[in-house]
C-alpha cells in the first residue's frame, strides 16, 4: 500500500525574490497530545493545495500499525520531505524523535529555510535530560507528566519556550483569549483582512515579569486573557494579563537569516473562526515569500471540507482509528477503524518476576499462547485452582490464547496484520502474506482492554515444534516478545508481570488410561 506517512519573519533588505518559489513546497509536521493538530494542520494544507497549487505535504505522529496516536511521541513521519522542502510548518508538542528523524530538521534550518510555528512549538521537543539535543527541550522530572526544562534553542528558533499560561476553564466552552491587532502593525500583510476576534485557546506567557521573545520580534497580535489563573493567585505583575500572540522574526540557522512566523493560538476551535485561518495562512504566504498573494482583503478562508475537529484534551479524545490520509479531502473522518486503548509505551523493565508469584490485590490475569491456553477455557480447574490461592485477592482472569499462535505470529482473519509486536516477522518470514482485514483488536490493544497486570504466556508448545534446527529461532522470538512487553503498560502505568507456562516432560499413562505411551 501507498505509504501514508506522508501525504500530500524578515529582514527588510532580503528580497522576497531571493527565495519565493512559483509553486513551493510545504511540510507540515504535526504531533501534540491536546490541540489536534493532526486535523486543522491537513485543513490548512489542502486550502493551500487548492487556492495556490501548492506542493504540501503533511507528517503525524503514529502508532506501530500506521495509525495516527498523537501519544506516541516518539513518531514524526514526514521529515525525508523536508530536503528539497521551501517551508517548515511546526505543531508540535513534546515529540522525542530518533537521532535520523531530528537530523532532517536540523539539516533544513541549517540551510537557512523558514518556518511557522504554532502554539505548543514552543515546547516542540523534549528529549532526556543531558541528552545532546538537550537545549531543545528536556523532562528534567521524568513523574511528572508535564515536566518541561531546557528549550532555549528552541527560544531562539521560534522566539520563546514554553513558560506558563492563565490557565484554562471548561475547555472549549468559552473563549479565553481577546485577540486584537497590535498597532505598530496594523498595516502588515499578514494582518489583511483580519479582524479582532475571541480565541479559545488559554493564553500563554512570552512576555513580562523579565521575560522576552528571542531575536527581533516584530509583534502582530496580542491577547488578552479573559479569565486567569494568575489573577487569581495575585502575580500579574509576573504574568501580566495581555501578552503576545504572534509575531515574526528570523532565524540564523543558515548562512543568511530565514523568515520565521510563530503565533501562540491554535486550540482546535480557534481554525473555526475565519480570522484566525485568514491570518494563519497569510502568515504561511509570508513566510514561503509569496505574500504577493495576499489580497488586500485577505485571503479565502473556506475550508476544502467541513472542519469539525475534536474539541482539545489530553488521552483519548483525539479521533483514533484513522491513517494520515483520512484527514484530506475525500475521506470520511467520521468512519474509520474503532477506537481500542491503546498501551502506554514506557522505559523497558529489566527486573524478573518474583516467584512464588504474589498477584496482589484485584489485579487481572490475561492469558495468551496457543493450544493449552484457549483450552483452559473449556475447563474450570485452572482458574478455580488460582482463585483458591488467593481466595481474597478478587482477582480476574481473561484468556487470550488462541491455536496456532506463537510469541509474534497471531494470525486472524479480522486483522490486517498478524503481528503481536513490531520486528515479529522476521522469525516467520514464511508467513509474510496475510489476507485479514477488518477492526479486530490487536495483540497489544487486547491486554489494554483487559487491563493486564499479569500475563502468563502458554508458548512452546506444538507451535514450537520445527525440530532441533527451529529451537534457536523459538527461543529469539520468545525473547523479542519479552523485550517487547517489558516496554508496554496496560494498566496502571506499570509493564504487566509475565510468567512463562513451560511444558512439561511427557507422562507415561498407557497403563491406566487408553493414551499413548510416547514410545511410537
Amino acid at each position: 500500500m501507498p505509504n501514508p506517512l506522508v501525504l500530500f519573519l524578515a529582514l527588510a533588505a532580503f528580497a522576497t525574490s531571493a527565495f519565493a518559489q512559483e509553486n513551493p513546497k510545504i511540510v507540515f509536521l504535526t504531533g501534540d497530545e491536546e490541540y489536534r493538530s493532526e486535523e486543522s494542520m491537513p485543513m490548512l494544507a489542502s486550502i493551500l493545495r487548492r487556492d495556490f497549487d501548492f506542493d504540501v505535504s503533511v507528517g503525524f505522529s503514529v502508532d506501530e500499525h500506521g495509525y495516527i496516536d498523537v501519544n506516541a511521541t516518539e513518531s514524526l513521519t514526514g521529515t525525508e520531505e523536508l530536503a528539497d522542502a521551501d517551508l517548515m510548518v511546526l505543531f508540535l508538542r513534546f515529540r522525542r524523535p530518533d537521532e535520523a528523524t531530528f537530523q532532517r530538521v536540523l539539516d533544513f534550518l541549517e540551510a537557512g529555510k523558514p518556518v511557522v510555528a504554532f502554539r505548543t512549538s514552543t515546547h516542540a521537543f523534549r528529549f532526556e535530560t543531558g541528552s545532546q539535543w538537550a537545549a531543545w527541550g528536556s523532562q528534567p522530572d521524568p513523574t511528572f507528566i508535564h515536566s518541561f526544562g531546557d528549550g532555549d534553542l528552541t527560544r531562539e528558533l521560534v522566539g520563546q519556550k514554553w513558560i506558563t499560561h492563565h490557565g484554562h476553564f471548561a475547555d472549549g466552552h468559552d473563549p479565553l483569549t481577546k485577540v486584537f491587532l497590535d498597532a505598530d502593525a496594523a498595516d502588515h500583510v499578514i494582518l489583511n483582512g483580519v479582524s479582532p476576534f475571541r480565541a479559545y485557546s488559554w493564553l500563554y506567557h512570552v512576555e513580562g515579569g523579565g521575560d522576552t521573545v528571542a531575536g527581533d520580534p516584530n509583534f502582530l497580535l496580542r491577547g488578552t486573557s479573559l479569565r486567569s489563573n494568575h489573577a487569581a493567585n495575585g502575580d500579574l505583575d509576573k504574568y501580566p494579563l495581555t501578552n503576545p500572540v504572534a509575531w515574526t522574526k528570523t532565524h540564523n540557522w543558515g548562512e543568511k537569516p530565514a523568515r520565521v512566523f510563530t503565533t501562540t493560538l491554535g486550540h482546535p476551535y480557534d481554525f473555526r473562526i475565519p480570522a484566525m485561518r485568514r491570518f494563519a495562512l497569510q502568515g504561511i504566504l509570508w513566510a514561503v515569500g509569496r505574500e504577493d498573494l495576499i489580497p488586500v482583503e485577505g485571503v479565502n478562508t473556506d475550508p476544502v471540507e467541513d472542519y469539525a475537529p475534536n474539541n482539545s484534551g489530553f488521552g483519548d479524545k483525539y479521533k483514533p482509528g484513522h491513517h494520515p490520509e483520512d484527514f484530506f479531502p475525500g475521506h470520511e473522518v467520521g468512519e474509520g477503524r474503532p477506537y481500542h486503548p491503546q498501551p502506554h509505551i514506557i522505559a523497558p523493565v529489566v527486573e524478573p518476576t518474583a516467584l512464588p508469584l504474589d498477584p496482589g490485590q484485584g489485579s487481572t490475569i490475561a492469558i495468551v499462547g496457543s493450544g493449552l491456553g484457549e483450552r483452559l477455557q473449556y475447563h474450570s480447574d485452572f482458574e478455580g485452582a488460582i482463585q483458591a490461592a488467593f481466595p481474597t485477592a478478587q482477582l480476574r482472569v481473561r484468556n487470550l490464547a488462541s491455536s496456532g499462535d506463537t510469541a509474534g505470529l497471531r494470525p486472524h482473519a479480522g486483522r490486517a496484520e498478524a503481528w503481536a509486536f513490531p520486528g515479529a516477522e522476521k522469525f516467520h518470514p514464511d508467513h509474510l502474506a496475510h489476507r485479514g482485514e477488518g477492526h479486530y483488536p490487536y495483540p497489544d490493544e487486547w491486554l489494554s482492554i483487559v487491563s493486564a497486570d499479569i500475563v502468563l504466556g502458554f508458548f512452546g508448545y506444538s507451535e514450537s515444534f520445527a525440530g532441533p534446527a527451529g529451537i534457536n529461532n523459538f527461543k529469539a522470538e520468545l525473547r523479542a516478545w519479552i523485550r517487547h512487553t517489558r516496554t508496554r503498560a496496560y494498566h496502571g502505568g506499570m509493564a504487566p508481570r509475565i510468567v512463562l507456562v513451560s511444558p512439561i516432560a511427557f507422562e507415561d499413562r498407557s497403563t491406566t488410561d487408553a493414551l499413548p505411551d510416547g514410545i511410537k
